[in-house]
């Protein structure tokens, strides 16, 4: 089919190593970071980018992107819930 999409398979494997990783490293789920890397040392190290926060919810497309290095890496917000009570403000913090 020319023009058609390149579609990705996972295989159960990987799928399960993919669910894993999302628990371990499971965040605010309304919003993530964002990095675009510009500019890059000899052996790879990035020296220069721009990051952001996007106000969109995490994907399972973006953590698999996110462990095939396809770009923009994928930034977690460590937080679980924010709660206001009384006026008064309560983070969640994810912690392992």
């Amino acid at each position: 089919m020319e023009g058609a999409a390149k579609r990705e398979w996972i295989r159960p494997t990987q799928l399960k190593i993919m669910k894993n990783f999302i628990d371990l490293f499971s965040g605010l789920q309304r919003a993530h970071g964002c990095t675009y890397v510009e500019k890059k040392n000899a052996d790879g190290t990035k020296i220069k980018g721009k990051s952001f926060v996007k106000r969109e919810p995490v994907t399972d497309k973006l953590w698999q992107d996110h462990i095939n290095g396809i770009e923009p890496s994928l930034g977690i917000i460590p937080i679980e819930r924010i709660i206001n009570v009384d006026g008064d403000v309560l983070i969640l913090i994810n912690i392992i």
